[in-house]
């Protein structure tokens, strides 16, 4: 991955070249604030930025400073430079601090949590300086400054200079005490010092009253009395000149800006207003702009003239023109010579590309006539852009591009394409396919052959994609397969997006285990190219398949490596973070954990709300409604489906394991579950479809039904259909349920049979919430299985389901009754306990398993944390409640205390 390239000279104050006036009237106020943020609100030329160098300068304390510029509305540019900033404070805890906000980069960019634990880490005694914050307009970026103004302490100070105020309230910090305010009206020079400026700049030459008269028509703006004082410094008359001012601040302005520039030589001028284009510049950037060999010693001049030069950094010598110098300057250059504009911005844009500053080179391009320009450097850098999750910033850059983009850029056709499936979600990219074989066929011969390569197979992964999304499955596997035989070894990014769709392919088709093969590898491509959209999604999707294979404890693990992972980069108000958040719903939903599973599900909603991430909001609707479902709050999933299908009316959406269509179904179930009068429409299913995660649910689906309306043959034929491929494909919560259906449909000791496999794989693997989904009917028959099923771990966890079904509770909740057994018992446990239960020592069960005394001890100490109980006594009594003690009924008093231990 191609880093991001840091303009270092945004991170220092600007150099004070020019003689300075001290303010103490307002240093005095900044030094007696005793809350976190000062906001410093004023036009251009106010001296905010002098003033906030002059009081650090006193306070002498660690200080993180950063220039904004309009570039900063992209929230991985501006957060990659603010952590940057601070980790240059040099004290302890910085450099933690900024890896922590540059792990904040991406869109939907920030979150309070992360964000206030790395200013934390700080402490109250620095200062971070945002300087320039009107250039802002983004409200990403704007959030995270929010945030940052909303940190708890201990947190860093905070200074905004901004000439309007910022688009959030700071009503309840001004009350608190928290914010002090300073503006224009403060920053106007008074009397005393314009004086003192007008000493230090023209020693002798005007009296009080000449100065009175340019402090009242300047009204006491700084820049102007400096404007004045160049034009003052060759005057033949001085009072005359003076005497001369009058109008608004336009007008003065315009006035003084005539006055320093009529009075540079030729040369001078040109050079002012040929360099005007640029941001930012040093002697190397004049000589390659102008094309004046001369120029750097022109630099020089203008610089020993005070001609508004602002000095950056404390490197080697870089500067920017005061902001409305540099608006009139460019203003005489295109009233006087607007052809010449086109060429400065080419060199210019050829200079900043050359030196990596793709970002500067682009503004340039995008300021030219010829879009060719600006397209063809897009066209060489947009991947790396789009490997560093810069979203922001391309869709902002191809609002530039000229419609419709010639056929004759095959990499920025791509990047167009994965532009619009990640943030517009189209649902048809057959259009942008045939882009890219047009420009695949228009590009000139003299092409960039690895850019070529790169578009031919990234057209590839797109069309493997959009099979993906429209349901052609195979197809999209072949593809992804494909595309894979013929990738360079070092393209981490595109093995990373190819082995995610196999992935999820994969998954559709039913095969978890080789799903997650291929979302591990996933995980570390797009890890080592930086693609943390899809390296959070293949943690989610991987948690998903470790479910169905491993069971809930498992896929657990997995999820809380993913949140700690997320928590780590600050990434988890991260859009993808939607896709962790809606598995760890689903999973605590498989443990029957439902209160957890619906704050997750509505955690997905929150994070992918809006346009951020279509499918993970509507996957976490998808999930409150099985949540309301499970509590019989019909109406309440109805509403959830109905915002999902509004949603799905927009946006292509990537639902797991099932289709909107499907959980309709299920609905119109439960409601006849709860009212047989009110039957819900026949669900037919054909056994000999192709078998996917989407038939899979039908044909559950379908076998409810027919076990609810008796049709017993129909159920028989789904049920062993489900029991069949659910195995061959380690699918066990589908498992559980077809081999509870078919325990429901047999009699005798094979009815036991079944409900043993099924309580036994559920039990493993902590499948609590198949069993919730059931009927009275699957309550009637756990009820049952307490008496018939032959092993104590099945009849334990039996009871502890019916506790919950009964009670309406989750696990982990108050039961009505005895606690649930927390872990199933290990076969040895299970021995040790039922010799326990027939009153035997320690030392007689150590006798009789062949085991020391101590091996037995720590099996107690472990049954007896499993059954929540502290004692001998406890222990045989709980184990008796739970149907653990041979050849008695679950909740049958007995046990005491054994002999010597």
């Amino acid at each position: 991955m191609a880093p991001l390239r840091l303009n270092r000279t945004k991170l220092q104050p600007p150099r004070m070249v020019a003689p300075s006036v001290e303010r103490p009237r307002l240093v005095d106020r900044l030094d007696a604030h005793r809350g976190r943020v000062t906001l410093i609100s004023a036009s251009a030329g106010f001296g905010k930025s002098v003033l906030v160098s002059q009081w650090l300068a006193r306070q002498r304390v660690p200080v993180a400073w950063l220039s904004l510029d309009r570039l900063d509305n992209d929230p991985s540019r501006f957060l990659a430079h603010l952590a940057a900033a601070v980790s240059e404070l040099g004290i302890p805890g910085a450099d933690v601090a900024g890896e922590r906000i540059a792990g904040l980069a991406g869109p939907g960019a920030a979150t309070a949590g992360p964000l206030f634990e790395a200013l934390a880490g700080l402490g109250p005694e620095p200062v971070l300086v945002l300087d320039d914050l009107h250039e802002v307009e983004s409200p990403a970026v704007m959030e995270v400054v929010e945030t940052l103004v909303r940190a708890p302490a201990p947190a860093p100070r905070l200074a905004l200079l901004a000439r309007v105020d910022p688009p959030f309230a700071t009503a309840r910090l001004r009350v608190n005490g928290a914010l002090l305010e300073i503006r224009e009206r403060d920053l106007r020079f008074t009397l005393d010092e314009a004086v003192q400026l007008y000493d230090l700049l023209l020693p002798g030459l005007l009296d009080r009253s000449m100065v009175a008269r340019l402090g009242e028509r300047t009204e006491g703006w700084v820049t102007g009395l400096r404007l004045a004082a160049i034009a003052l410094e060759s005057a033949d008359d001085p009072a005359t000149l003076v005497a001369s001012f009058a109008g608004t601040h336009r007008f003065v302005m315009e006035y003084l800006l005539e006055e320093a520039l009529d009075r540079q030589t030729d040369a001078v001028r040109r050079f002012l207003m040929e360099t005007s284009i640029l941001r930012r510049f040093n002697a190397d950037t004049c000589v390659a702009v102008t094309g004046d060999p001369g120029a750097a010693e022109l630099l020089e001049r203008a610089h020993g003239a005070n001609l508004f030069l602002v000095p950056l950094g404390d490197g080697p010598l870089w500067y920017r023109y005061h902001h409305l110098f540099s608006e009139l300057l460019r203003f005489r250059l295109e009233r006087q010579d607007g052809a010449r504009l086109e060429e400065l911005h080419r060199r210019a844009s050829d200079w900043f590309a050359a030196h990596g500053d793709i970002s500067t080179a682009l503004e340039h391009a995008a300021a030219m006539r010829d879009r060719g320009h600006f397209a063809a450097l897009l066209d060489a850098n947009a991947r790396d852009m789009l490997s560093r999750s810069e979203l922001a910033a391309l869709r902002q850059w191809t609002a530039y591009l000229p419609e419709p983009l010639p056929p004759r850029y095959p990499a920025l056709s791509c990047t167009l394409g994965w532009v619009r499936v990640v943030t517009e979600r189209t649902p048809d990219l057959v259009g942008i396919l045939r882009s890219i074989d047009a420009a695949l066929d228009g590009a000139p011969h003299d092409y960039d052959p690895t850019l070529r390569r790169r578009a031919t197979i990234e057209r590839e992964v797109l069309t493997a994609f959009a099979a993906r999304h429209h349901g052609r499955l195979e197809e999209a596997r072949d593809l992804s397969e494909r595309a894979l035989t013929g990738l360079d070894e070092g393209d981490s990014f595109t093995r990373g997006l190819l082995t995610f769709n196999l992935g999820r392919v994969l998954q559709s088709l039913g095969w978890p285990r080789k799903a997650g093969e291929h979302f591990m590898r996933s995980w570390d491509d797009s890890l080592r190219s930086g693609n943390l959209y899809v390296a959070l999604a293949g943690l989610g999707h991987g948690a998903a398949v470790a479910a169905q294979v491993e069971g809930v404890g498992r896929a657990m693990e997995s999820l809380a490596a993913a949140v700690a992972f997320a928590g780590e980069r600050g990434l988890t108000r991260y859009p993808a973070f939607a896709t962790v958040e809606y598995q760890r719903g689903h999973v605590a939903l498989l443990g029957g954990e439902l209160e957890e599973a619906g704050q997750r599900f509505r955690s997905a909603v929150e994070l992918g709300g809006g346009d951020r991430l279509p499918e993970g909001h509507a996957n976490g609707l998808l999930g409150l409604a099985r949540v309301a479902m499970l509590r019989g709050r019909l109406e309440e999933a109805e509403a959830c489906l109905v915002e999902a299908e509004a949603l799905g009316r927009g946006s292509n959406l990537a639902l797991p394991d099932t289709t909107l269509a499907l959980e309709r179904a299920r609905l119109a179930g439960a409601r006849e579950a709860a009212d047989p009068t009110n039957p819900a429409p026949d669900l037919p299913f054909a056994l000999d479809d192709r078998w996917t995660t989407e038939r899979e649910t039908a044909c559950a689906l379908a076998l409810g039904q027919a076990l609810r309306r008796g049709r017993v043959q129909e159920a028989k034929e789904l049920a062993h259909r489900l029991d069949t491929e659910s195995e061959a494909r380690e699918r066990g919560p589908a498992r559980v349920l077809a081999l509870t259906a078919l325990a429901q449909l047999a009699e005798g000791d094979e009815r036991w049979r079944f409900l043993d496999q099924a309580v036994t794989l559920a039990a493993t693997r902590g499948y609590v919430g198949p069993f919730l989904e059931g009927d009275d009917a699957v309550r009637a028959l756990l009820r049952a299985g307490l008496t018939h099923l032959p092993g104590p771990p099945a009849r334990a966890f039996a009871r502890s389901v019916l506790d919950r079904a009964e009670a309406g509770s989750t696990i982990g909740s108050p039961l009505g009754g005895a606690p649930a057994l927390t872990e199933a018992l290990t076969e040895r446990e299970i021995e040790v306990l039922a010799h326990l239960c027939q009153g035997r020592s320690n030392k007689a069960i150590a006798r009789l398993l062949f085991v020391s005394v101590d091996t037995v001890k720590t099996h107690l100490k472990h049954v007896y944390a499993k059954l929540g109980v502290n004692g001998r006594t406890e222990c045989v009594a709980r184990a008796g409640e739970l149907g653990l003690v041979p050849g008695r009924e679950p909740g049958a008093d007995g046990g005491h205390e054994g002999a010597a231990r």
